[in-house]
């Protein structure tokens, strides 16, 4: 979370605003660059219903999937509603900052085989733009990203 280092030179917040479930940070107008990972929505929506299953249920999170059912029931009630919420969040992010200050990036091109080095490193090149942020050497990436993507 914003400023929990003890100083103002923050690389990443985490945040699913402005979706309901998200919340605005008490600093947010203080960022000026953004990196905004999207996961597809028939992915995205199913996920995040296993996440409200996972609350309810009092399970830890990331532990279970919801069963069927229970996921089909949900989706007929919130679909159309959770696909407008996920696009008025693309909306907010492209909106927000300049196609120079942001990078898109796909949740399943970042974590993906093949393709994920090749995001990893637009990744790199983007955080090398900023003021105060250490990035290792570019060639060292794809090394990187199988360890902590692939390990």
């Amino acid at each position: 979370e914003w400023m929990t280092n003890g100083h103002e030179n923050m690389v990443t917040v985490k945040s699913h605003y402005p979706h309901p479930q998200g919340r605005v940070f008490k600093n947010h107008h203080m960022i000026n660059r953004a990196i905004v990972i999207l996961r597809n929505p028939k992915n995205a929506i199913p996920s995040y219903f296993n996440f409200l299953y996972e609350v309810k249920n009092h399970l830890e999170g990331h532990s279970t999937r919801a069963p069927v059912e229970a996921w089909v029931a949900w989706r007929d009630v919130h679909f159309d509603e959770e696909i407008q919420l996920w696009k008025e969040h693309l909306q907010y992010w492209l909106s927000r900052f300049d196609a120079n200050k942001r990078l898109i990036m796909s949740y399943e091109g970042i974590t993906d085989p093949v393709a994920g080095p090749i995001f990893a490193t637009e990744l790199s090149d983007f955080l090398r733009q900023s003021r105060g942020v250490p990035v290792i050497e570019r060639e060292s990436v794809p090394c990187i990203w199988k360890i902590v993507i692939r390990y």
